[in-house]
Parts: structure tokens; sequence; C-alpha cells
């Protein structure tokens, strides 16, 4: 498992947890999520997720055996540039940030609005980011702590194809404008999740409400099936969001 955190790992943390001391992770990616909450489970312990708004997918885990914890250790921050001059990515933030040294589980989420990004980064990341993140791409940014904003609404593109099932391979290649084959390329070489999670199954099936992510190409979310057409094909309208 990445950075350092093992089944092995956790269940130490879990023991600590049962002496009375809360114990938290550096953001987990789903996986770890999984194999945290297993871990919980097998000590006899709780644990809590908190990646620092509602739906977050990378999130940090609090191990702890009574009470729940009340403050996470976990800020927002927000980075501003000047849209009139350039465009930035949520690739050209990510990598900005690696670039200075932060780890990548120090970092969670980053959440991606028209002239800003939002930054869910551990506390002991903020102070290099506050001071070191001055650019990302072509942009100079502007970094401040922004616990409490409003976080803006990511905005997709809206997709309807008709497939003949709804395999993960047909969904992907109808969502991504691409061919089957790649799609199952894709999919066999790991680069595709399902709801968060590496899906290789080509033929795992979606349904509504699926998150869908490629790597390189972005992510998609499944909103209706719409029935059948005259030829037998399944009308599908999703939304396609830019690549992270």
């Amino acid at each position: 498992m990445r950075d350092g955190l093992d089944r092995a790992r956790f269940l130490d943390m879990c023991g600590a947890a049962r002496r009375g001391q809360a114990r938290f992770t550096r953001f987990l990616e789903p996986p770890q999520i999984a194999e945290a909450t297993q871990a919980a489970r097998e000590a006899g312990v709780e644990v809590a997720f908190f990646g620092g708004y509602e739906g977050a997918e990378r999130a940090v885990a609090a191990f702890y055996e009574y009470d729940r914890p009340e403050s996470w250790p976990v800020e927002c921050l927000r980075a501003d540039w000047n849209a009139a001059y350039c465009t930035v990515s949520h690739r050209d933030v990510l990598g900005a940030a690696m670039g200075i040294g932060i780890e990548r589980a120090l970092l969670g989420d980053i959440v991606m609005g028209e002239t800003c990004a939002y930054l869910f980064v551990l506390e002991s990341a903020a102070p290099m980011i506050l001071g070191e993140l001055t650019e990302a791409g072509r942009a100079k940014l502007s970094v401040r702590r922004a616990s409490g904003e409003a976080l803006p609404e990511e905005k997709g593109t809206p997709v309807r194809d008709t497939v003949m099932s709804m395999r993960l391979d047909a969904v992907a290649a109808a969502g991504f404008d691409m061919g089957r084959a790649e799609a199952q390329e894709l999919i066999r070489r790991g680069l595709v999740k399902l709801n968060h999670l590496p899906e290789e199954r080509t033929d795992a099936r979606g349904k509504a409400g699926d998150l869908i992510s490629v790597r390189g190409h972005g992510r998609l979310r499944v909103e209706e099936e719409q029935g059948f057409t005259k030829k037998g094909r399944l009308g599908v309208m999703m939304t396609r969001f830019g690549a992270r």
C-alpha cells in the first residue's frame, strides 16, 4: 500500500486508539480507506474519515475508542490567479504543490474554480504551501487560508450517447469519446476507477449515479439510463468533467 500505510500500520494505530489515544493518518485514497475500515473492525475500535468537505474522495482517518475527534488536522487553503491572462488546471496545481516538496499524502482533494482552487491539506503542510506555492503553470498564485468558504460548483459538459449495454468499457468509450478497444486497454492497465476504486474488469456493470475516472482523460458521472432505441441501443445521459 502507498505511503507506508499498510494493514500492519493501521493495526498499530488501532492499538494506540485502544489505549485512549486517538490516531490520525495522512490523506488516504479510497482503497486505503477500505483497508483502514477493515483494520478498525478487526481491532474493535472506531474509525471516522474527514476530507475537509462533504463528498471528498481523499480523506484522513481517525482511529478512536469512545469519543469521535472534534477537531481534525486538516486545513483549507485557497489559491487565486488572474484568469484574464491564463488558465490553471487541477494538474497544474497538484504538480506545483508537489514541485515545492509536498508529498502527495499531505494533500487531499483540490477543488477547482474558474479563478481559484481550494486545496485541502494536512496542518503540517500548510505553512510551506502558504509560503512557497507562488505559481502553477504560467499563473502567479496568491494563497491564503479559507476555512468555511463555500466551494465552487464544478461545471461539467453534458454528454448523451447510446451504448449496447452498461458495461464499463462501453460507457467509458461513449463518455470520453474514444474507441471501445482503447477504453478496454485503459481499464486493463489499471487507469480506470469506478466510484473511486480501481476497476480492471472491462465488463463491470455501470449504473446511474456511478462515477468513472480515467487517468489523463477526466471524470464522468452517469446521470441516467434513458431507455432503448428502436435499434436496441440504450440511451445514457452523462456529465463529463475535465482531466485531474
